[in-house]
């Protein structure tokens, strides 16, 4: 049923992009310098314990500086902008994917 909802598909070596029939897109990238430049309103950073952290900071949040447009192009103040969904893996003390999912427990 999903694969009837897709208008576009574009495979990369670093990225997949799907762009569905109803306007709204599903971008998969990688946190190489290939990607920065790129604007998106919501990010999932998986496994984010296997990636870099100044990669995930220089390249992959700055992607998320643009609010989500409603359909007539305004913006919804009720709704949340820039959303970050961040998951992962157990991690040992003291790593950077420890620290940051204590921060965002304290959130």
């Amino acid at each position: 049923m999903l694969k009837a909802e897709i208008a576009v598909e574009n495979y990369g070596t670093d990225y997949i992009k799907l762009l569905f029939r109803n306007k709204s897109s599903f971008v998969v990238v990688t946190p190489l310098n290939s990607s920065r430049g790129q604007r998106a309103n919501i990010g999932i950073i998986d496994e984010f314990r296997d990636h870099d952290p100044t990669d995930i900071a220089e390249i992959i949040l700055p992607l998320l500086n643009v609010d989500r447009p409603m359909i007539n192009g305004d913006k919804n103040e009720e709704e949340p902008q820039q959303v970050q969904l961040w998951i992962s893996s157990a991690s040992e003390k003291n790593t950077f994917c420890y620290d940051k999912t204590i921060e965002l427990f304290e959130q």
